[in-house]
């Protein structure tokens, strides 16, 4: 391999190069790369030299790889999602002020994951070649792509410069990749050998994320749709207790009891106290009645309405789930029980009504939206779910995910899998 940039094209492989740059060549101890603007997704990967200590990872970045040899280099490769905006790595020295440090960066498209890494630090000086490690490829399909990139100190007499732009080589849809050794010019410490497998658009990508808290979920390389459920929290009722997931400010899916956004799911069932108002209201009698038996509402169900509470001391008795959902509580003797919960990994059975604690709904637990049985009323109204597929994302950007405790959200992409039959684990 010469020691220019090569990029070798092969039909299979949907990588693709953008750009490259090159970072401050520093005596002080630290370098700064800066990306320029770029593509919202693309995979931008860094690399940090020194010649005392193995650089920090930048803020914002994640560590690749990192190599160190007394006496010699010490480098460190980060990578991250791309924002579409100008980034910047920085890299500090370990070494301090005393040490020089270099930098640069790689803009890549089309990269779903990162594969099999290696590095090889040269053991020799003023060295003519550089060695780029054998890898054992992830993806022999020919949808990968290999970097190869070697990193060493300043040219002698050229006033401090990282020559990672002579030093790329992408080699795209490779079925294998032996160790290789690199030509360059002569350097006055030990270079580094970077191999790294970029993973194409052809390999699956398969994941999940639950939150029961709210929070934010960032798509990663190469996922642009993803499926969820979300599950209410039982009880209180209101925008505020409802659980949802909000694109570029768009809210695409939302669990909350007569207000469900998505394409399917089922609102929770009433509490036993709903039954002293009128049919359909989300809460009971205001308190200062006489009975203890109020059974709270089953969570809603993948494709129906969770059951309804009863109120034994008054003979009603509590009704199953449908389509999934938990079924509603009612007394045990003593005091109230609640309804049923439901799973966050697709239809099961339906809950049954039950004494105590209502039925639960689609397995696996643990359970969400469970209403709350109550002495004197209150709302004991089961939670609703709501479900949706190829939902439309942008990998590296945000999605806001709200859920309050007792609800729940479940994010899941890749694998060709849905809801609400094929939601299991990637």
């Amino acid at each position: 391999m010469r020691q220019r940039a090569i990029f070798m094209a092969a039909r299979q492989s949907p990588i693709s190069y953008v750009t490259s740059v090159n970072g401050g060549a520093l005596s002080a101890g630290s370098t700064s790369v800066t990306v320029p603007a770029h593509a919202v997704g693309d995979l931008l990967i860094a690399f940090g030299a020194s010649t005392a200590g193995i650089p920090a990872t930048p803020a914002g970045w994640t560590s690749l790889a990192t190599v160190s040899n007394t006496g010699g280099l010490y480098g460190r490769a980060v990578y991250k999602t791309g924002s579409g905006n100008s980034e910047t790595a920085t890299f500090t020295s370990a070494g301090g002020n005393s040490a020089g440090a270099w930098s640069s960066a790689i803009v890549l498209r089309g990269v779903t994951g990162i594969g099999a890494v290696a590095v090889t630090q040269n053991n020799f000086t003023t060295s003519q070649s550089v060695t780029l490690p054998a890898l054992t490829l992830q993806d022999t399909s020919g949808q990968s792509a290999v970097l190869c990139a070697h990193a060493a100190s300043p040219l002698t007499g050229a006033g401090g410069e990282m020559r990672l732009l002579n030093g790329l080589g992408l080699l795209r849809g490779p079925t294998s990749w032996p160790a290789l050794t690199a030509s360059i010019a002569p350097y006055t410490a030990r270079p580094i050998g970077y191999a790294i497998e970029l993973r194409g658009a052809a390999l699956p990508v398969c994941g999940q994320a639950v939150f029961t808290a709210s929070g934010t979920w960032t798509p990663p390389p190469g996922v642009t749709n993803f499926s969820a459920v979300a599950v209410q929290r039982g009880g209180a009722q209101g925008e505020a207790n409802a659980s949802k997931i909000t694109v570029g400010g768009t809210v695409v899916l939302r669990a909350l009891n007569g207000s469900r956004v998505g394409q399917g799911g089922g609102d929770g069932g009433l509490g036993g106290a709903s039954l002293l108002a009128s049919i359909g209201s989300s809460g009971g009698y205001p308190g200062g009645g006489t009975d203890t038996d109020y059974g709270g509402g089953g969570a809603g169900g993948y494709a129906g309405n969770g059951g309804r509470g009863g109120r034994s001391g008054q003979g009603i008795a509590p009704t199953a789930g449908s389509g999934g959902g938990g079924g509603g509580g009612d007394s045990d003797g003593t005091g109230p029980g609640s309804g049923g919960g439901v799973g966050l990994y697709g239809q099961g059975a339906s809950g049954a009504a039950s004494n105590g604690n209502g039925g639960d709904g689609s397995p696996p637990g643990p359970f969400y939206g469970v209403g709350l049985g109550a002495a004197f009323g209150g709302d004991g109204r089961g939670g609703a779910l709501a479900w949706a597929n190829d939902i439309a994302c942008t990998p590296g950007v945000g999605v806001a995910v709200q859920a309050i405790d007792g609800g729940a959200v479940r994010i899941i992409w890749g694998g060709g899998r849905s809801f609400p039959f094929n939601a299991g684990d990637a």
